[in-house]
């Protein structure tokens, strides 16, 4: 057997997947279908089929790239005989298929307006005030204090010149995102549709002139990045690009547990001056709510400043317009729970996915009234 496929993709791209099977027995029995199977966004169907020997055929299997990393570890055929009386199902164990899928990152990416940035507590001016950079050297006035007189200067110039601090701003953010697996089902998944949403802000909050870091958390593992700057997106969209999708959907969300450490970590390593943290976070349970309590009493009493955006996939989806029908119930119900959770949070709403919370219970409560209207 021999496999040829790309290693790495743009998302939304239709990528293609050739297999050469040996079949002996092809005078007898024919592929007539074939799928990879592999994590739950791995899906590679059959286009068609030829036979390049007496014994060979070669499959030409396509598949939509989605975000992340994807693994293909076995190939399902159909075979059926001549006659078409008989027909066989046979898996075969392939060497993993690995696929790396990169997203979109470019000038078709709308930045976040300046009062969404400055919802975020961001404060990129520079300007005078008290901190620990100089601002500039210059000639003493009457009012100054006297505990800022630069004597160098003072005897180069045979003026009296003082120094002027520069006000301590914001100029740094750790993006942190705790995804259980529930956001990587459907299509398109809540995943995909976060990550747009957090390549728009980390876009947004570059262009400004402040660096990032970002870290995301899921049931397979931890993914940092470096500092990212506006010279080095390629590293934003190799972050994404290395998250690896789940085979199965496990229950219990752990990637939750360890955010804490991971968020006052990477704020203590990256931050010498205040900054800020965001957290990404579904809270399923009530230990998550005390846990997103004591990462802001932390990194505020240390002059940081926290947000918590509070999310959940079927929330992502319905505001992104991709929710079905049957999800709207359980939606009602998540919704209730993020908005009773965010009262006592300090957080974002949810401005930056289209809607507030408000506004989403608004649009559920209306949708389910004329269901149950209908019926």
């Amino acid at each position: 057997m021999h496999t040829e496929y790309p290693n790495i993709l743009n998302a939304g791209v239709e990528g293609v997947i050739v297999i050469d099977v040996a079949n002996p027995l092809q005078t007898l029995l024919s592929i007539v279908d074939a799928e990879i199977v592999g994590d739950i966004g791995f899906e590679a169907k059959l286009r068609k089929a030829e036979q390049i020997s007496t014994s060979v055929t070669r499959l030409f299997l396509t598949f939509i790239a989605r975000v992340g990393t994807h693994v293909g570890t076995s190939l399902k055929l159909v075979l059926i005989d001549r006659l078409r009386c008989l027909e066989i199902c046979v898996s075969i164990r392939l060497y993993p298929i690995t696929i790396k899928v990169v997203p979109s990152i470019g000038s078709e990416v709308k930045l976040l307006s300046p009062p969404s940035i400055r919802l975020l507590g961001l404060v990129p001016s520079r300007r005078r005030g008290g901190g620990s950079t100089v601002f500039e050297i210059r000639e003493y006035v009457p009012g100054d204090d006297y505990r800022s007189i630069e004597w160098k200067a003072t005897a180069r110039t045979g003026k009296l010149m003082v120094r002027e601090y520069e006000l301590e701003t914001l100029r740094g953010v750790v993006l942190a995102l705790a995804l259980h697996d529930a956001f990587f089902v459907g299509k398109p998944s809540a995943f995909e549709l976060l990550t747009s949403i957090i390549i728009r802000i980390a876009l947004s909050l570059l262009s400004i002139g402040t660096w990032i870091r970002i870290a995301i958390v899921t049931e397979r593992g931890v993914t940092i990045s470096e500092k990212i700057t506006r010279y080095r997106l390629s590293d934003l969209a190799r972050c994404f690009s290395s998250i690896e999708w789940p085979t199965t959907v496990s229950n219990y969300p752990s990637s939750n547990r360890v955010i804490k450490h991971i968020v006052t970590t990477l704020v203590e390593e990256s931050c010498r001056e205040p900054c800020i943290a965001m957290v990404f976070l579904d809270p399923v349970e009530d230990v998550d709510i005390v846990m997103l309590r004591d990462i802001a009493r932390m990194l505020t009493r240390k002059r940081h400043v926290f947000r918590s955006l509070l999310i959940s996939p079927r929330v992502i989806r319905f505001a992104a317009g991709t929710l079905s029908v049957d999800g709207l119930y359980d939606l009602s119900r998540e919704v209730a729970r993020l908005a009773s959770t965010s009262r006592i949070l300090p957080h974002i709403s949810v401005p930056l996915l289209g809607a507030t919370l408000t506004e989403i219970t608004v649009k559920v409560l209306r949708i389910l009234s004329s269901i149950a209207y209908r019926y």
